[in-house]
């Protein structure tokens, strides 16, 4: 059985391993990396889903090849629900997809941020900030 294509992710950090962002009039916008983990070798493209408030909030993201990890570049003030939907190409047994799966923002942060390198308290601020709005 394959496993189930997974969003993750997590802040792009600085130098010092704290959470990059750009000041807005009221709220910190984060850089976030997104990626989609455990997708079929023969999946060509995933289409990402953002809140509809972003620009171009229906995003397709190619790879360079079956190794390669599907990754978007966002940023982000709060949370709110990402989906994705994996399209394959077609091989002697049968065409793979859509296959949608969806994710919490947040959640996909925080799984993510015990695992990553970089200033634990500013990682910890980030992610506050993330939930709270």
């Amino acid at each position: 059985m394959d496993k189930q294509p997974k969003i993750l992710a997590q802040f792009v950090l600085d130098n010092e391993g704290k959470p990059k962002f750009v000041e807005g009039k009221r709220l910190r916008h984060y850089q976030i990396e997104l990626s989609v983990d455990d997708v079929p070798k023969n999946v060509e493209s995933v289409t990402i889903e953002l809140h509809p408030t972003y620009r171009n909030p229906v995003r397709e993201v190619f790879r360079q090849d079956a190794q390669s990890p599907f990754i978007e570049n966002i940023t982000s003030y709060g949370t709110f629900d990402v989906s994705i939907a994996a399209s394959g190409i077609a091989t002697s047994s049968s065409l793979v997809g859509p296959e949608e799966t969806r994710r919490d923002l947040y959640e996909a942060l925080e799984d993510s941020a015990s695992n990553m390198q970089g200033d634990r308290d500013a990682i910890q601020e980030a992610l506050r900030d993330i939930r709270e709005h």
